[in-house]
């Protein structure tokens, strides 16, 4: 007896066959690649060989937050340190400015032109 895969999309199912029997899709001899980094899509029928997506693994990825969450607690308190909490202030009202009126100069060109068209 050999042993022969069934490989519906990224489904793997083992099975047993007998030594002489021909082996035809949906089945493959090919064994699924084995490795923690590995997510298997499905199977490259033209190249007898699966898909898969490299990942990482989940130990590497936990060790990874666990160290981005420590940095972030570091990094805000060196912001409280460098950046102390403001006390609130009162609000300021606007200094009363004195307004000085100007006058705008009128081109008076500018409307004789208009006239004579």
């Amino acid at each position: 007896m050999k042993t022969v895969y069934r490989v519906e999309n990224a489904v793997i199912k083992e099975w047993a066959a007998p030594d002489d029997e021909v082996i035809v899709r949906p089945f493959t001899e090919v064994a699924p690649p084995v490795a923690d980094n590995l997510i298997i899509k499905g199977f490259d029928w033209n190249n007898s060989e699966y898909i898969v997506e490299q990942v990482v693994p989940v130990a590497l990825y936990e060790a990874q937050q666990a160290g981005f969450e420590e940095l972030a607690m570091i990094v805000g308190e060196l912001c409280e340190e460098v950046f102390p909490a403001e006390e609130e202030l009162p609000e300021e009202e606007e200094p009363d400015l004195p307004v000085e009126e100007t006058e705008v100069p009128v081109d008076e060109t500018a409307d004789k032109s208009e006239e004579a068209e």
